[in-house]
């Protein structure tokens, strides 16, 4: 069998420089995610303040709707 040299596995700076990077563009990320996390966020609690809005024009109109139809009758 022949024998196997073992190699050497050099590692320069540029390792340490992608790696910063990485974590750089990691950290952006994260911001991104929470900003965008807190837009939905708000969103979804407009909606709902819009849909209790709605509910409460819609509450009014259903009781002279149900009126409505008496007041044909006669």
């Amino acid at each position: 069998m022949p024998r196997k040299d073992k190699i050497a596995i050099l590692r320069d700076d540029d390792f340490a420089e992608v790696e910063e990077a990485l974590a750089s563009a990691m950290d952006q990320l994260d911001d991104a995610n929470t900003r965008i996390e807190a837009l939905l966020a708000s969103q979804v609690l407009a909606e709902d303040a819009s849909v209790g809005e709605d509910r409460e024009t819609l509450e009014p109109s259903s009781e002279n709707a149900s009126a409505s139809p008496a007041s044909g009758d006669g």
